[in-house]
């Protein structure tokens, strides 16, 4: 078997980082010379050239680009080799760093992780827009991140996405509020005083359209990004608003709340987004499985 000079390969990468010969030699501590020649030798172990030469920099050409995208793959995975290692030393705590997309009801986040917890396990949770959490677990920030969206196809060189389930979709509301609008559902709905989520929301285009599909034009009281939001303001009368029916349990634990109908053909899908080697993570496989089956 052939192996590729890694040492070559980081010079390359350094180079590319840094833009001239110059600067990666004041970062690696080695002459101008060395670097180049090391370039040299990776340029004729690979058959292509690497750069074009624009004044004193180097600009990498088509299959430069390519070779630095493995390269940053390589030692991404040396870089998180070395944070395994270090997490795993003598009563260190294993830690599981989870994004959580804007959308994702906090309630959706609790039955999802709560099954695989245990003492030794610590968990770290960080909220943000999609893409802001797919650039945090790219450089290794996160280990996983749970969403509504499938992954952007811009992303799919560096991630996958594993399909955890769907829900169907009810309406719900305070008690007195759910049990009026429950005659005539869904028709009740029109003109009725509802609590969404906003229009970025990946469901908002389905609840749109089957609005749309059974002619109904309710009153928007308000658009929320935060899901917990719109329950807590159905909770005390101010609107119906949209829930997965796989927590109906848990908001009624939670709230004083009763469900309306369901919307028909309508559906809220979930995915844990990972980079692909993550998922033999054991917590992260676990958090798949569990979810999974939950989900049915």
């Amino acid at each position: 078997m052939e192996w590729l000079n890694y040492h070559h390969l980081y010079y390359f990468w350094t180079v590319a980082r840094e833009g001239t010969v110059a600067a990666a030699s004041d970062e690696l501590h080695l002459a101008p010379s060395t670097i180049s020649k090391q370039i040299g030798q990776l340029e004729e172990r690979l058959g292509h050239d690497l750069f074009d030469r624009t004044g004193r920099r180097l600009v990498l050409n088509d299959f430069g680009r390519v070779v630095h995208r493995y390269a940053d793959e390589v030692f991404s995975i040396g870089h998180e080799l070395l944070e395994y290692a270090e997490g795993h030393e003598a009563g260190q705590p294993n830690r599981l760093h989870v994004g959580v997309s804007e959308s994702i009801p906090k309630l959706m986040v609790r039955e999802l992780v709560t099954p695989i917890l245990h003492d030794e396990l610590q968990l770290g949770f960080h909220e943000g827009p999609l893409d802001t959490l797919l650039d945090d677990l790219a450089i290794h920030q996160l280990d996983v991140v749970l969403t509504d969206r499938p992954l952007p196809v811009e992303q799919s060189n560096r991630a996958v996405a594993h399909l955890l389930g769907q829900s169907a979709i009810g309406f719900y509301a305070s008690r007195d509020h759910a049990r009026s609008l429950a005659d005539g559902f869904p028709e009740s709905l029109d003109d009725a005083d509802l609590l969404l989520p906003t229009s970025d929301a990946a469901i908002r285009q389905n609840l749109d359209a089957w609005f749309t599909r059974h002619d109904l034009h309710p009153h928007i009281v308000a658009q929320c990004q935060d899901a917990a939001q719109m329950k807590v303001f159905g909770d005390i009368g101010i609107g119906a608003f949209p829930a997965p029916v796989v927590l109906e349990s848990a908001m009624a634990d939670q709230y004083d709340i009763e469900k309306i109908g369901e919307a028909d053909g309508v559906d809220e899908t979930f995915y844990a987004i990972a980079a692909s080697r993550r998922i033999e993570e054991p917590t992260v496989e676990g958090l798949v499985e569990h979810a999974r089956e939950w989900l049915g």
